[in-house]
């Protein structure tokens, strides 16, 4: 058994022993096993609280899997917010 499929069978394990709510928040991570770290990277930085929150429930299964720490990050390249800020003097433009 190679690296990948052995880190892609204990990120498997470790969903399958979330309970519900916590696993679809971290199916919509990306999960990845670096040594013998988990690494959930959220795509925004309001899931990465949620789930932070969660760490002593994620966390229950992550001994018996072999793994030593959970390490949580935010996507990189994503914007802070969806909506596009809008300058004073936009503003001020649209009145006059």
């Amino acid at each position: 058994m190679n690296y990948t499929s052995f880190s892609q069978r204990v990120i498997a394990l470790f969903l399958e022993r979330q309970r519900r709510p916590y696993r679809n928040l971290l199916q919509q991570c990306h999960l990845t096993l670096q040594g013998t770290e988990l690494v959930i990277e959220s795509p925004d930085r309001m899931m990465n609280h949620a789930l932070w929150l969660r760490r002593r429930h994620l966390a229950k299964s992550v001994p018996k899997l072999g793994v030593t720490a959970i390490r949580f990050r935010q996507q990189r390249g994503h914007k802070r917010s969806q909506w596009p800020e809008q300058k004073p003097e936009n503003v001020q433009q649209e009145w006059q």
